[in-house]
């Protein structure tokens, strides 16, 4: 697999082929890392940096336990509605 790290202190700045791996591997610790195209400014704003190893081995896919409808865009917009409602009723504990 092709890891082109840019090295510590660049990947601080901007997003390497190699951070972009990061962020589709199936480690549990890289879950919601490295949303950055470009620079990774947003990614350090909001703690998801997670800068490359070049050593590190990576596994790419979905995990088994991910939920395929946690991604369907009609699931988000009913689980929002669900809440907003809930919300508007006064209802606090979802």
């Amino acid at each position: 697999i092709f890891n082109s790290n840019y090295g510590e202190w660049l990947e601080k700045i901007i997003i390497s082929p190699a951070q972009h791996q990061v962020h589709h591997s199936t480690k549990k610790r890289h879950f919601n890392k490295n949303f950055g195209v470009t620079f990774a400014i947003w990614d350090r704003i909001f703690g998801s940096l997670k800068v490359s190893n070049q050593h590190e081995e990576i596994k790419f896919g979905i995990c088994e336990k991910e939920e395929i409808y946690e991604n369907n865009i009609i699931y988000l917009y009913i689980m929002f509605s669900n809440e907003f409602q809930l919300l508007l009723i006064g209802v606090n504990d979802i």
